[in-house]
C-alpha cells in the first residue's frame, strides 16, 4: 500500500508513508485527512505546495 496510488471513496491518492500511531504522523507534519472505509484505515495528509492544492498521504497502520 505504501509508495503507490490507491483508490479511496474520495478518489485516487498517493500513499507515501505508514505510521503505527497518529502522533508519529503529526510529528512528521501530517494532519488528519479522513477515515477510509474502503481501506479501513485512517489517512493523514501533508501539503506539498504553498496553496494546499497538492497532497501526499500517510496511512495509520496501528489503527484497528
Amino acid at each position: 500500500m505504501i509508495g503507490g496510488n490507491v483508490q479511496t471513496e474520495r478518489g485516487i491518492i498517493c500513499i507515501e508513508a505508514a505510521y503505527q500511531s497518529e502522533e508519529k504522523a503529526k510529528m512528521d507534519g501530517y494532519r488528519y485527512a479522513f477515515f477510509s472505509k474502503k481501506l479501513n484505515r485512517i489517512l493523514y495528509s501533508k501539503s506539498l505546495d504553498d496553496r494546499g492544492l497538492k497532497h501526499t498521504f500517510a496511512v495509520i497502520e496501528g489503527f484497528n
